[in-house]
């Protein structure tokens, strides 16, 4: 039984992803208010004659800085949610610097859960995945499955740990960041 009348609400966004026409325009309209900002932004930065010296950050904000900006591979993306494990920042720090590691199609909802079952653990648990306990770089892949389905493209990678099985960790291609990798889920 298919309900009509739902189906005509909703948008079809991949072979068998749908989503409610309203939220579709709440996103575009949510990125559209961040794109007129910026041009704001830019176009007042452009007509200033004097040049603002950058602020100066600290080693520890460049480092988050230079995180964000080399999300590149697969490798630097797991490097990544490892530091901040190492880093332990509380909950709602912890959930602003895992956005730019998290695929997209993660909602805030799940983003939550996220954190409220799995980030007190991993915490915790940081080190046993690290062969240098304070090298975030320093982990081991045991065993990589591809998977693919509806188009997306996944990897099941299961990082070593110490005393234990390996654990999981799902990343897959978001096409809202060039097509790199990006996390789904992890129960480290």
């Amino acid at each position: 039984y298919i309900d009509i009348g739902l189906l005509n609400t909703m948008i079809k966004t991949e072979p068998g992803i749908y989503m409610r026409i309203q939220d579709a325009l709440r996103k575009i309209a949510a990125a559209e208010a961040l794109l007129a900002e910026a041009k704001h932004l830019l176009t007042e930065a452009q007509t200033e004659e004097d040049v603002t010296p950058l602020p100066q950050t600290s080693p520890q904000e460049q480092g988050e800085q230079e995180a964000v900006v080399h999300l590149d591979t697969l490798e630097s993306i797991i490097s990544t949610l490892l530091q901040l494990g190492l880093d332990a920042p509380d909950d709602e720090k912890a959930e602003s610097r895992l956005i730019p590691l998290l695929h997209s199609s993660i909602d805030a909802k799940t983003r939550s859960n996220l954190i409220r079952f799995n980030w007190a653990r991993f915490k915790a648990q940081v080190r046993d995945y690290l062969q240098n306990p304070d090298s975030s770089a320093s982990f081991l892949i045991a065993r990589k499955q591809d998977r693919s389905h509806s188009g997306m493209v996944e990897h099941k990678i299961f990082l070593e740990a110490k005393n234990r099985n390996p654990v999981p960790l799902i990343v897959r291609k978001d096409d809202a960041v060039g097509g790199l990798w990006r996390i789904l889920t992890f129960s480290l």
